[in-house]
């Protein structure tokens, strides 16, 4: 059933400044499905999520419940019966000819992700494992608009559903400097062109969520007994496979991501029945991350029986610079020579 309130992801959409640490781009807020109207300014999600991470939810404050019993004084005034909406869930997926654009060859040399992996960084890889590990996570690039040069992240199911592509630009150092969703690039370039949004853009901007399957998950088919390994983001498990070996070889882990550090979920994880998963959170102020993680692998464990383990390695690691930074294993692992790692 479809939530009357969700985060707002329809075009026209535009990031405000975030009305509790100030940063502009940053905060989504939440709209009516029913109406379309925008909730007041307080109820959304900064995207900072380690140093601000403010998310006010309509459903756990109680507005949505004051909101219901409002609406249901003045229908008992009234004499005429409303009929109860129904919503289904809409489920759509992002075609898979729009993943196919994003990775034609020549895109590679302007993908700056990439050409880091090769040139850049302190021991930089060969051309064959990088050219693996694109194929293997169908990694892509943006070759046009605004964004040239930004690599894609293709989320796929294990039906080979595409669930959502995010498109993230980095810096010199292969720093995160700009995330997004290809679905909301090619939603504005429509409206910069002033065409009309395709049918499937229509459809697939109903969905309620997005990010619902692990980054990866489409590979657990083709690896069927290798031990898991859940990181938050999709660059942190390509470093993971490059630096501890593919998953040819059934000990090797199978890395996969949440997404992010709220991405870890009871729903996300029922792909993963009979498997070892251990879980590898970014570092946190005070050690919060952790801590949730720890929570929910216990739940992951208890309602799915699981056996999930969190490694306490970063944990141990880190300074006090590395927590409130929010570093995680890429970090550690780009400034070692990854073939002694192997």
């Amino acid at each position: 059933m479809e939530y009357r309130y969700s985060l707002n992801s329809k075009p026209p959409f535009k990031k405000l400044t975030c009305p509790f640490c100030n940063t502009k781009r940053s905060w989504v807020r939440y709209v009516d499905n029913l109406t379309g109207a925008a909730l007041p300014d307080k109820y959304g999600r900064c995207d900072r999520e380690i140093n601000c991470g403010h998310y006010l939810n309509p459903y756990k404050e109680g507005y949505a419940k004051e909101k219901y019993k409002e609406e249901n004084y003045y229908l008992s005034q009234s004499s005429k019966p409303m009929v109860k909406q129904v919503r289904k869930k809409h489920t759509a997926f992002v075609p898979h000819k729009i993943l196919n654009s994003t990775q034609q060859l020549e895109g590679y040399k302007e993908n700056r992700f990439v050409q880091y992996l090769l040139k850049k960084a302190p021991f930089p890889f060969v051309q064959s494992d990088i050219d693996r590990v694109v194929k293997q996570y169908q990694i892509g690039t943006i070759t046009y608009n605004r964004v040239v040069g930004a690599t894609t992240f293709p989320f796929i199911d294990a039906d080979n559903n595409i669930r959502a592509i995010q498109v993230k630009q980095f810096d010199d150092k292969n720093s995160t400097k700009h995330t997004n969703f290809i679905h909301s690039i090619l939603a504005k370039r429509c409206q910069n062109m002033n065409n009309s949004v395709p049918e499937w853009l229509t459809e697939y901007l109903k969905n309620e969520r997005l990010i619902t399957c692990l980054f990866g998950e489409h590979l657990l088919k083709a690896y069927p007994t290798n031990p898991i390994g859940l990181v938050e983001a999709p660059k942190t498990a390509i470093y993971a496979t490059l630096y501890f070996g593919f998953p040819e070889n059934k000990d090797n882990i199978l890395w996969l991501s949440t997404f992010n550090n709220k991405g870890l979920t009871v729903e996300k994880c029922r792909a993963l029945k009979n498997r070892n998963v251990f879980l590898f959170p970014d570092l946190s102020k005070n050690g919060k991350t952790f801590d949730e993680w720890e929570a929910v692998g216990k739940k992951i464990k208890d309602e799915l029986q699981i056996p999930i383990k969190i490694s306490t390695l970063l944990e141990k690691l880190a300074s006090n610079e590395a927590q409130m930074d929010g570093a995680d294993m890429a970090d550690y692992l780009i400034q070692l020579d990854w073939r002694a790692c192997r």
